[in-house]
């Protein structure tokens, strides 16, 4: 019989990579959580894990069991919390994630949403964490954030989560008002040829897609500069080392002002999907679902 103290078992072990590490974390011996492992795989018929010299390694199956094995971990602990009487009455705490480059874009709407739910409901805490895209969408399907706005992966894998698609941005070239490129408006792909060009890091959805659509329109920028995120990138550019590449809307204030200018690139492929992912609400708890309903709603 499948049990939800097995899942649990299985959740923590493979988030901590230690066997070890989940039984010191439950208050049990290592033996009995390496049997409710070895119980847990007996019952799915295949092998979740295996032992390596970094500790405990998923297998596909494994990977593909998490997400709903931390899902039940996550209700039997807030279970467990209940019938110990730890829950806050009327008290309701959210953790979203947002993309790098999204955090402008939500960060704003997301808190006034919290501040007009805190008004009219019970006490509501949020708490927003910025990450990569792909990382993120682990922590969602892990139940470590409650949802997440991140910008989409072809091919990206992302059962067994809600998600919906809010939009489609343009990538665009950020330049200084003096630039030459500041004065066009608009530039063909090929404008890009040798040009030096400054993205923020591999791990990004949005250098990823850059460097996807160069490479297929045989397109050869003379450098590329890789920085650590979207802010490092304004920063670059306002010190005139190349040209930036971002979403506008991460710099849609300085370009407001004046301090730098976006220039469009002619390419229908040059941009971005933008997509807010959850777990089923009927899987949380109702007070956590209708907080975050609301919260999601607006943004």
């Amino acid at each position: 019989m499948l049990k939800a103290e097995h899942l649990l078992a299985f959740c923590l072990a493979a988030k901590q990579k230690s066997i070890s590490a989940a039984a010191k974390q439950l208050g049990l011996s290592q033996p009995a959580v390496s049997g409710q492992l070895a119980a847990l795989q007996k019952q799915a018929k295949q092998i979740l894990y295996q032992r390596s010299s970094h500790g405990i390694e998923l297998t596909p199956a494994g990977n593909e069991l998490l997400p709903y094995a931390c899902a039940v971990a996550k209700t039997y602990q807030q279970a467990q919390s209940f019938l110990r009487g730890d829950s806050a009455s009327g008290s309701v705490q959210l953790n979203i994630g947002l993309s790098h480059h999204l955090v402008p874009m939500f960060t704003g709407p997301i808190l006034k949403a919290t501040r007009t739910y805190n008004r009219e409901k019970a006490s509501l805490e949020v708490h927003l964490r910025e990450g990569y895209s792909h990382r993120l969408v682990e922590l969602v399907k892990a139940r470590d954030l409650d949802a997440a706005f991140i910008i989409s992966s072809k091919g990206q894998d992302l059962r067994p989560l809600q998600l919906e698609s809010i939009a489609r941005e343009a990538i665009v070239l950020l330049v200084k008002p003096d630039d030459p490129l500041a004065s066009d408006g608009r530039l063909p792909l090929q404008s890009l040829n040798e040009e030096t060009l400054i993205l923020s890091s591999s791990q990004s959805e949005v250098y990823r897609k850059v460097l996807g659509c160069l490479a297929d329109n045989a397109i050869q920028p003379g450098r590329l500069l890789e920085v650590s995120g979207p802010e490092a990138v304004r920063h670059a550019v306002m010190d005139g080392l190349g040209i930036g590449v971002t979403l506008a809307s991460y710099v849609a204030r300085e370009i407001e002002a004046g301090w730098l200018i976006a220039v469009t690139i002619e390419q229908p492929d040059f941009q971005v999907e933008i997509v807010r992912i959850s777990h089923d609400l009927a899987s949380l708890d109702p007070k956590k679902a209708e907080a975050l309903s609301a919260i999601l709603e607006t943004g």
